[in-house]
């Protein structure tokens, strides 16, 4: 019976993988654990590239949606419009006109019919947008709001 024990270590960004014990198991488990780490934090790297890649700041609107591929006019083309609003013509808060010539802009003639309300039902269902205090009828893109636009929508390659 091998009574040695071992011990390997592995710092990577400031994350410390240890495993300690007869060599098959460190040298089977630190494998397992380091190829887990490394991939979990290549995933991250992926989605920060996601994100740098919509600094463009002379994209169009309908480049920047084409991009996203948003499958509804309410629940994502919304946000998708208010998102660019806000990051490439400096629009921090919103109102129902503003949604309007946005989707007049994207040419969309198949818009929600009362905009207003699927503004509010985007806000409760899905918590992408809120309401500025002080500004009755004007609303402002959540973190949420955001992290939909640059995360969970495709980017085409």
């Amino acid at each position: 019976m091998n009574d040695k024990n071992y011990k390997l270590r592995l710092s990577i960004n400031g994350v410390e993988i240890e495993a300690f014990g007869d060599k098959d198991f460190v040298e089977r488990n630190f494998g397992n654990l380091k190829s887990e780490y490394l991939g979990k934090e290549n995933k991250k790297s992926s989605v920060k590239n996601n994100a740098t890649n919509l600094t463009d700041k002379n994209i169009s609107l309908i480049d920047f949606v084409n991009s996203k591929k948003p499958k509804d006019k309410a629940t994502e083309l919304m946000p998708v419009l208010v998102y660019y609003a806000k990051h490439y013509e400096d629009a921090e808060q919103f109102n129902e006109d503003d949604i309007r010539n946005l989707y007049r802009r994207y040419d969309i003639s198949k818009r929600p019919k009362n905009i207003y309300q699927a503004i509010i039902d985007i806000s409760r269902n899905k918590g992408y947008f809120e309401s500025v205090l002080k500004s009755a009828g004007y609303f402002r893109l959540t973190e949420a709001g955001e992290h939909f636009v640059e995360v969970k929508l495709i980017i085409k390659e």
